[in-house]
């Protein structure tokens, strides 16, 4: 039974995928075709290779096969109906919003001299992060994981990332300074071994191109797709030092999704799946948006404030998006959930273009992979939307005080 509907729900995926993003010819790039991404990516491809195809072809995953084996049939069937009920409320909810929603933009105009005074003092903060880093610069995971540093960074490179594809509606990429900072950071956050969000801000570039500048076709949108996931694997097995060989590769692009699903799995395995949970875990997570140069054990506080109350596993630290959900959510408040999602990621498009484009990035990778505290409160909240109202407030009171 599971089978079956693992592969009509497949087909009726694909239809709809094809109907809206590819069947102009062109590539629409939209919230639905990135959370199509990460939906194969993190829930259908780990589904596939373990419990659909049986044999595990790296001998690295292997573990993992401890709990996929003899997953009570019950919890594939909901699982399945829950990944694919998602997807189609997701698209549903998408398409109906940019139909009904009328609203315009945030508008914030030409003043690029109030725009950089009022990036200075992230990009004095960047500077300050990247100082103390310095020693670790194309360490790739030889260095030690320092979040408590490397998290303020990449927050800091956010805010200025956000300015600067305001700033990019109305000038040439060299002459945007807070672009050119931008990707510096990330390069640099890119040589200690995290790669995600180096690919999330080219997806958000691309689509910014492709949506705004010109269009894509198909045939040519693919093979990017494939030349990026080389490139990308490449760079995975160069910071781990590892032999280049096809073998190799493969491995790497299947490494992320197949990881992140330990949660997933061993969620499935050890627990009954909850129809509707109150979300204490998610109001936690606000803590996270504290400053962590104000309040560096903010995260021993999140642990000792919430202990979740199910059974799961996650030795490489990404966290599955389908346990994120059934903990604060469960079946039915995790649509609802979904829903909400959906329907404010595409009133962004419409209300503030440039944080939309930031959260395409994020929901293709972080917010299948990564805890809500990092996906929902950092991504959504402190970037897509309070970042740009800090912009916007700070820009028009600077205009005022001019004006006085």
């Amino acid at each position: 039974m599971s089978e079956f509907i693992f592969w009509s729900c497949l087909v009726l995926f694909i239809i709809i995928l094809y109907r809206n993003n590819f069947s102009k010819g062109i590539i629409i790039f939209d919230n639905i075709l990135f959370f199509s991404a990460g939906f194969i990516y993190y829930w259908i491809i780990p589904y596939f290779y373990f419990i659909i195809n049986k044999k595990v072809t790296h001998t690295a995953f292997i573990d993992l096969t401890q709990y996929t084996k003899n997953l009570q049939e019950e919890n594939k069937i909901l699982f399945l109906l829950f990944c694919y009920i998602s997807y189609f409320l997701f698209v549903y909810v998408a398409k109906y919003t940019r139909k009904i929603v009328k609203t315009k933009s945030l508008h914030f105009g030409r003043s690029f001299l109030l725009y950089d005074i009022a990036t200075i003092p992230f990009c004095i903060l960047a500077f300050y992060y990247l100082f103390r880093m310095r020693s670790s610069f194309m360490g790739g995971y030889i260095v030690d994981y320092n979040i408590m540093e490397r998290g303020p960074l990449i927050t800091l490179s956010l805010f200025i990332f956000i300015i600067a594809i305001i700033k990019s509606k109305y000038i040439n990429f060299y002459k945007n300074w807070q672009m050119i900072l931008y990707w510096f950071i990330a390069f640099f956050v890119l040589t200690l071994g995290t790669r995600l969000y180096f690919l999330s801000s080219l997806v958000t570039i691309i689509a910014i191109y492709y949506t705004n500048k010109k269009s894509i076709k198909t045939n040519t949108f693919f093979i990017y797709v494939f030349l990026i996931s080389i490139v990308f694997s490449i760079i995975g097995i160069l910071r781990q030092k590892d032999s280049l060989t096809l073998n190799m590769i493969s491995f790497i692009f299947l490494a992320e999704p197949l990881y992140t699903s330990y949660s997933l799995f061993s969620f499935l395995k050890f627990n009954d799946l909850p129809l509707l949970n109150l979300p204490y875990g998610i109001f936690i997570d606000f803590v996270n948006l504290i400053p962590t140069i104000l309040f560096p054990e903010k995260l021993d506080l999140m642990k000792t404030l919430y202990i979740s109350e199910y059974n799961y596993v996650s030795p490489m630290g990404a966290k599955n998006i389908f346990v994120s959900l059934m903990e604060n959510f469960g079946i039915l408040g995790s649509f609802i959930f979904i829903s909400l999602f959906s329907f404010i990621t595409t009133y962004l498009s419409k209300k503030m273009p440039y944080s939309y484009f930031i959260l395409l990035g994020m929901i293709c990778f972080s917010f299948f992979r990564d805890p809500f505290s990092v996906s929902i409160i950092k991504y959504l909240i402190q970037i897509a939307l309070i970042a740009p109202i800090y912009y916007y407030c700070v820009i028009r009171f600077l205009k005022t005080s001019v004006k006085l």
